[in-house]
Parts: structure tokens; sequence; C-alpha cells
């Protein structure tokens, strides 16, 4: 007997850098080459962000359904997510303070707060998305009353309130520009955006570049692509180095940490991510060691867990700078292979032991 499954993939459209912003839209088109059906979004109060993340998956013809999610908000709730944060939920001082307003009313609010939620379903249907996922632990009696309120609308009605419903963060990056008739996202890409990938702008961030990324990437370049000058060279000496007594290996591997524990912090996985990430270690720099993308949980770039940039937002400005941002993620799914903890990363590149000698399946890729 066959069971079906539909796997689906999350995506964060309200985070307010372009470089926590972009890598999350990147993961997205990564996780549907790797299988997802469909996507639902993170919880958030801008319209313009939800017709963006459509208007950017038509472009980059992602053709699965999208899900949005609408939170019952209720004042403690919207001073949480301002204050405290949930990691790509964002609650602007404008959207609390209306909340504290609201919540002084007689009935603390909740019929504001049912008909706020009402009108983010109006939006979304609106917009083409396909459903919508209603959180906040509403009892079956509220989510009633949300759902009449929606039936109640006009058909045309969602568009006035997702004029009303946007609640940026100061300086918010778009992708998109706004179009001034409908208050959401234009066809026109961010003009500012556009010049930042200019030739010119991209010089000068490369004369601010990490001499790490220019070291790590002209010695992978030269020695360990595929089609590197230098690969056959590198894989004969490695198998030479297979056949000298343990002590002589040991000294290569000790050299090896030497370079790369000083420029990089490296963990001795063995299994070297340097190149899928702009050459920052995803052991030593992220706290849950992510290979394959940023994982969602920053606020205003900085870590969840670490109180330092995420590595994925460095990578992609990293990689802005030489013009290769937007296939950070054009790559097989990464499969760290622990059994190579503790041994030498050049060694298992050039003896084809590592998980970029392999495809997506396992196989071996030459």
């Amino acid at each position: 007997m066959r069971t079906s499954f539909f796997p689906g993939a999350s995506v964060s459209p309200f985070k307010v850098r372009e470089s926590e912003y972009l890598p999350q839209l990147f993961k997205l088109e990564y996780k549907i080459r790797a299988g997802a059906q469909w996507a639902i979004t993170q919880i958030g109060y801008d319209s313009r962000k939800l017709d963006e993340l459509r208007r950017y998956m038509a472009l980059k013809q992602m053709n699965i359904p999208l899900i949005g999610s609408v939170y019952l908000l209720s004042a403690p709730a919207a001073r949480f997510f301002h204050r405290w944060g949930v990691p790509g939920i964002n609650a602007s001082a404008d959207l609390v303070e209306l909340a504290n307003r609201q919540a002084k009313s007689k009935d603390r609010g909740r019929a504001f707060f049912h008909e706020l939620a009402a009108k983010q379903i109006a939006i979304l249907k609106g917009l083409g998305y396909r459903g919508v996922y209603l959180s906040g632990r509403p009892s079956l009696r509220r989510i009633e009353t949300i759902m009449d309120i929606e039936k109640s609308f006009g058909e045309d009605d969602w568009k006035v309130f997702a004029r009303e419903l946007q609640y940026p963060l100061p300086e918010e990056f778009y992708y998109f520009e706004q179009d001034p008739d409908t208050g959401l996202a234009s066809s026109q890409i961010n003009h500012e955006y556009l010049a930042s990938k200019s030739g010119f702008a991209r010089n000068r961030k490369r004369l601010i570049q990490s001499p790490a990324f220019t070291v790590g990437k002209l010695t992978h370049d030269v020695f360990f692509d595929a089609n590197a000058p230098g690969r056959k060279l590198g894989e004969l000496v490695y198998k030479g180095l297979e056949k000298t007594p343990r002590p002589v290996q040991r000294i290569a591997h000790i050299a090896e940490q030497a370079s790369k524990i000083s420029m990089y912090g490296c963990q001795d996985c063995g299994d070297c991510s340097l190149p899928d990430i702009a050459y920052l270690c995803p052991e030593s720099q992220c706290a849950k060691n992510q290979r394959n993308g940023p994982c969602g949980g920053t606020k205003d770039v900085k870590c969840e867990v670490l109180d330092k940039d995420c590595i994925w937002s460095r990578a992609y400005d990293r990689l802005k700078a030489i013009g290769q941002e937007e296939h950070m993620l054009d790559r097989p799914v990464v499969f760290k292979n622990g059994a190579l903890q503790g041994t030498s990363a050049w060694a298992n590149t050039f003896r084809e032991r590592d998980h970029l000698s392999a495809n997506s399946d396992g196989q071996k890729s030459r």
C-alpha cells in the first residue's frame, strides 16, 4: 500500500534587510528543486511583502501553491513580537500602537482583531493565495466569527485592506518598486537594488572583500574545483600520502588545520563546506551548522542564538561583490558525512570521499 505525501516548505518573506531577505527567496527556489510542492509563509503584517513574494515566484517560475499565515493578533502578542520578537515575525511600532489603542475598548479589542484577521484572509484570497493557516489558538467559535466577517466583504474590498494593512519596519528592503495605484508591488525591480549590482558598485565592494574569502576562493579555483588546473596534482599528492606512514599523514593534517583554523575557525569536520558558503565555516560560525541556506532564525541580520550576523547574510554580501549572490544555492542539497569527522578535508576532497564529490543520490559524480 502506497502512502501519498505532499511535501511543502516554509518561506519567510518579512525579513527587513536585503542580505537576509533575498537568501530566503533563493532558498525557497532551492526547496522547490528538492521537492517542495507547496509553500507557507511566516506570520506578517505587510501586504506589499505578500504580493512581492507572489510576484517573485512568478518571475522565477516557481509554480507551486502558496498558503498564507494569519495570526489572530492581540495587544500582548503585538508587544511581544515587537519587543522580544520571533525571528521572521515583525510587529512595527505603529502596529503595536494600534493594537494597544484597540485593547482599551470594552471588548479589549476582540472585535477589531477578528476583523483584522478577516481582512488578512481577504487580502490573501485577492492576491491569489491558495489557502490560509489561521493560528493564535483561536476557538472554533472565533474561527467561525472571522470567516463570517470575511464572507461579508465585497469582491474588491481586499484592495482597500491591502493598502491599509502595511506595517513595514524602518528602512525595510523591497525587491520590487511600489505600485502607486495599489500600494502593492509593481512589476519593476527596485531601482536602488539594481544600481547596487552595477559594475562600479561591485568594484567598490571588492576593495573591502575579506582576505579569507579571497584566499579561499583562489585556492579552491586553483586546486580543489573539479576542473581546477591544480586538481590532478592534488590528487597525486594525496594518493601518494595514503601510502606513507601514519605520522607523515598526521603532519600533513596538522599543516592543513594550521591554515584553516586561523582563517576560518575550522572544526575539523572532514567534509568541508567552505566553498558552499562563501568561505565561512558552518561548523564554527553557525549555531545550527546550516549548510543548505539560512534557517529563517534572524532578526535584522542577527542570529537568534548567537549575537552576531548570520553567516548566510555575510555570504550573500561576499558573493554580491563578485556577482554570484543569485547563484549561492545553485547546487545539490549538501548532506554532511559525519563519518569523516577528524579526518583531512583536503584528502577527502582529492580522494573523492566528501559531499563535493557526490551528487544528491550519494553516487560519485566522476
